[in-house]
């Protein structure tokens, strides 16, 4: 089931970074400095970062309420 997700999601996975780059291309051809290039990657990185801290603070959660449970008994 991963597998055929990876799979679908390769073009469009693929298509953002092509845009990401366009982007970039296209704003220093205009002669627009590269603080917009490190603005695109730390969006990026605040994208690829977000999902994690969630799963984070989800686990730290379970895992404090099961052991609660488990030391009131």
């Amino acid at each position: 089931m991963l597998v055929i997700a990876l799979i679908v999601s390769y073009g469009t996975s693929f298509a953002q970074c092509a845009m990401c780059r366009a982007t970039l291309e296209t704003s220093v051809s205009n002669g627009e400095s590269l603080e917009m290039a490190s603005t695109l990657n730390f969006a990026i990185l605040y994208l690829l970062a977000l999902p994690y801290l969630l799963a984070l603070v989800i686990g730290l959660l379970w895992y404090r309420r099961a052991r609660g449970k488990g030391t009131a008994s």
